[in-house]
């Protein structure tokens, strides 16, 4: 559905405004996905009132070559790359949830960078680059109250070339609402292989878009935040220059180790079991990322049930956020009994 669709299905809502709306939104070209969470922000601050759409995800479509689906590992500067090829345009989820006119407060860039902690120096890696002005007209800020706290914090920094034939996008929310890419049940146990830069493991995607430009694409949760790096036209060694850059602004791979081969073990309670997908969810903590997804070989899903604690041993950083994929699984065992 896209944003005209969606305004008109809710009704109701003055054609003048509905323009004014979808002319205000700021999409990259042929690539709207990272925005439709600003467009429901937007809708809201134009209706004036609470209103409640489903949380959903698009259907996976996402093919992965396998096998031999990894570049060659060059080692510039201590990285160790590796670029996964997709066969088709990925999905990504896409979260609209209530939002409360009275709960907005507006924020600039800079502002959302004090939010987040974080800081970005693109134009250094990537000299053509910079930072694209907000428009005032897109509301752009945070939704908290006192009985929800922050509920919504999604944000996407904007850096493009002076034609802006060149993009690329950073989306930071530290609740639960990120673009983030999708997995299909049959794509767990492809052997994606994760690069290394600066000491820190992530999991590169290219791809091609809907208009044919390349595309890369990233995603990792860090210090409580998540990162969803998305490029246009970009080469691969400009947006590894911008991804490096990111990483060492805004990752203490010092204080934690979490380098492509790095091992890590985590204990918590299984919330949900899914047999078809070889799939179990656990808790793991409290707050927005406190549920990590564990794929596990065919017919090991059914040995576990809601409530058993279990350790899990994995290695790298979780291949997409939350999410350890089978070929990262070193062991799981149940510690209860």
């Amino acid at each position: 559905m896209n944003n005209m669709e969606l305004f008109e299905a809710i009704g109701e809502i003055d054609s003048d405004l509905i323009t004014r709306c979808e002319n205000e939104v700021v999409h990259a070209p042929k690539q709207t996905w990272v925005r439709r969470l600003s467009v429901a922000a937007c809708l809201c601050l134009v209706m004036l009132c609470i209103f409640t759409l489903p949380i959903f995800k698009q259907a996976p479509n996402t093919p992965i070559t396998p096998g031999n689906n990894s570049s060659q590992p060059t080692t510039p500067n201590n990285a160790l790359l590796y670029i996964n090829q997709l066969k088709q345009e990925p999905s990504f989820q896409n979260s609209v949830i209530s939002l409360n006119v009275n709960d907005f407060i507006a924020m600039t860039d800079d502002e959302f960078l004090k939010y987040y902690g974080i800081s970005f120096s693109i134009n250094r890696a990537v000299p053509a680059f910079e930072l694209q002005l907000l428009n005032p007209a897109n509301n752009n800020g945070i939704f908290r109250n006192s009985s929800r706290g922050t509920y919504y914090d999604s944000h996407t920094f904007v850096f493009a070339n002076a034609v802006n034939t060149q993009r690329l996008e950073i989306t930071l929310s530290k609740t639960a609402y990120y673009p983030g890419l999708i997995i299909g049940t049959d794509e767990s146990t492809t052997q994606l292989k994760q690069s290394e830069l600066g000491g820190f493991a992530v999991t590169i995607f290219q791809y091609a878009g809907k208009d044919g430009s390349t595309c890369f694409y990233t995603e990792f949760l860090n210090n409580g935040i998540a990162y969803c790096i998305t490029s246009y036209n970009l080469s691969q060694k400009d947006y590894t220059a911008a991804l490096s850059s990111v990483i060492a602004d805004n990752v203490n791979t010092e204080a934690n180790k979490s380098g492509a081969k790095n091992a890590h073990m985590v204990t918590g309670t299984v919330n949900a079991v899914d047999e078809n997908a070889n799939l179990i969810s656990i808790s793991v903590g409290d707050g927005a990322f406190s549920t990590l997804r564990v794929y596990l070989p065919d017919g090991e899903a059914k040995r576990y049930s809601v409530g058993d604690q279990v350790e899990v041993s994995y290695v790298g950083n979780p291949i997409t956020i939350c999410t350890i994929w089978e070929r990262q699984l070193k062991s799981i065992n149940t510690v209860n009994g």
